[in-house]
């Protein structure tokens, strides 16, 4: 029931915003997002998530298809270590390019230590949608993908929003500053460098 009052009210917030901003009728027709999924969480993750307050974990993702150079993902890395908040960072490569023994020079022994009772660094395919609906999870930083951000928005986590390409940054901007649904991760504007202080931030 309050998921579904959440949905509404973000159908509507959308609607309203683009039928004042483009002075154009909104008709509207099919799902907001998928049907809930009917899969189970993995027990070592469910363990894992369990062991955290509610709504204190960070959850970093920027999907299957979304490559962040080595340089960003230290950044990211450090950011979120920097933090001191409990955080699971999802990484994925290029399958036809990266190699598993690369991952340790990538993300080095060192960090995984520092972080190894409050972090959880994981590569490959991963439980994204049931995680996000886990009660210890309350931020969501991720690349302003539409579906990652409804997403983020039904879980009623918080979300950092760090855009990486193409129509990303337009919903990244549409929801920091004209929704106030987020906050945007500082970059250098002139090669769009982040580091791990705007992270931090």
């Amino acid at each position: 029931m309050a998921e579904s009052r959440v949905n509404t009210a973000i159908l509507l917030t959308w609607v309203l915003y683009i039928e004042k901003n483009f002075g154009k009728q909104v008709l509207l027709f099919g799902p907001l997002e998928p049907e809930p999924s009917r899969d189970v969480l993995e027990k070592k993750l469910y363990k894992w998530l369990d062991i955290f307050l509610a709504k204190s974990i960070m959850l970093c993702s920027f999907g299957s298809d979304i490559f962040v150079n080595d340089d960003q993902i230290r950044e990211v890395g450090s950011g979120l270590e920097l933090s001191g908040l409990p955080f699971i960072s999802v990484l994925n490569f290029p399958s036809d390019v990266f190699a598993q023994s690369e991952l340790d020079i990538i993300v080095p022994k060192e960090f995984l230590e520092r972080v190894n009772n409050r972090a959880m660094v994981h590569n490959g395919w991963f439980q994204q949608k049931l995680v996000l609906k886990h009660p210890s999870v309350g931020w969501y930083v991720c690349h302003a993908r539409f579906s990652f951000v409804i997403e983020a928005m039904v879980n009623e986590c918080q979300l950092v929003l760090l855009p990486l390409k193409g129509d990303q940054f337009v919903n990244s901007k549409l929801v920091a500053n004209d929704l106030e649904g987020g906050v945007e991760v500082n970059r250098r504007e002139k090669d769009g460098y982040f580091h791990k202080d705007g992270v931090v931030k």
